[in-house]
């Protein structure tokens, strides 16, 4: 694992414990690693719609697409 040093202003720091705290993380780091991977899921979806919208094949709209990921969380919950 590698270790990342990161300087924040004392507001933003203190923003960064409450939200940790408030999510039940151990530590800043844990939950700032987390926001990390959120941002990269975020990411990879991005780049996975606009390769599918931007495909010759692709038949629905941004808004159809959203509404189907969410059918589909909803009957796997």
């Amino acid at each position: 694992m590698t270790r990342i040093t990161l300087d924040l202003d004392d507001d933003l720091a203190a923003w960064a414990e409450e939200q940790a705290n408030a999510e039940g993380f151990a530590t800043v780091g844990a939950w700032l690693a987390d926001r990390v991977r959120l941002l990269r899921a975020a990411s990879d979806l991005d780049a996975a719609l606009d390769e599918g919208l931007l495909s010759e094949d692709c038949t629905q709209t941004v808004a159809e697409v959203f509404a189907d990921i969410r059918s589909r969380r909803s009957h796997a919950a």
